[in-house]
């Protein structure tokens, strides 16, 4: 064989090795991944756990249910896939779960739904796992008494009987809380009210209930969870 023809045949042979080298990589690379599945960052904080709510907030059933709250520290994201755990075989996926950064979110934990509650005599761990299966956010319960939490603070946790679900863990959001004082420019005002609606506007039922009519005059979406609608400031959620 001339030396030309041995020269290009090696060249040859050294390309097809780096190409399959390449492929090899390529294919570890997919694989390290699940189909489907792009990794997501998020900044989540666990700001309180109550574990005897017996008249602080209701959930959407009427219940006084536990509860934890959320902080969104880092970026718009959705909570969808996400899952609660007590950290035993039990965990409760999430559904559709908008949750803008900088704001709160309360979880409720009833047991008919999510198949735990949290213990108040503590000890258990609960955890939020992301999409990925990573831990989002997690925290190690301390006992606490009824109508009690359990809220972080600057200098970690503490327990307190001043409950802010869906406010600040401050004496602004405690006011907010208990005296439904009013934000100085709030971004949701009640618009417009219906009275004596006989036969304006009728529900899906076919009645005709009065009617209150909200507008957020916000330039973002505003999520409703944790606010209320009341005429007895002494029994905001009656």
């Amino acid at each position: 064989m001339k030396k030309n023809e041995l020269l290009i045949t090696l060249l040859l042979l050294v390309a097809l090795l780096a190409a399959v080298a390449v492929g090899m990589a390529i294919d570890r690379a997919a694989s390290s991944t699940e189909p489907g599945v792009e990794p997501e960052v998020v900044d989540l904080l666990i700001t309180e756990i109550c574990a005897k709510n017996t008249d602080i907030i209701e959930d959407s059933k009427g219940k006084h249910s536990d509860y934890i709250e959320l902080y969104n520290n880092g970026e718009d994201c959705n909570l969808h896939g996400f899952t609660l755990s007590d950290g035993g075989n039990t965990s409760a996926p999430l559904g559709d779960t908008p949750f803008k950064a900088g704001t709160y979110l309360v979880l409720f934990i009833d047991k008919d739904l999510t198949g735990f509650s949290i213990s108040s005599a503590g000890g258990e761990t609960l955890f939020l796992y992301n999409r990925d299966g990573s831990v989002a956010a997690q925290v190690t319960v301390s006992p606490m008494g009824e109508n009690q939490v359990m809220e972080w603070q600057e200098t970690g946790y503490a327990i307190t009987d001043r409950a802010t679900p869906g406010y600040p863990n401050t004496e602004e959001g405690y006011l907010l809380m208990t005296q439904g004082l009013p934000d100085e420019d709030p971004a949701v005002v009640i618009n417009e009210l219906l009275l004596s609606n006989r036969y304006a506007l009728p529900d899906k039922s076919g009645t005709f209930p009065d009617v209150i009519e909200l507008y957020n005059r916000s330039e973002e979406d505003v999520y409703l969870s944790g606010y209320y609608l009341t005429d007895n400031m002494e029994n905001r959620t009656r």
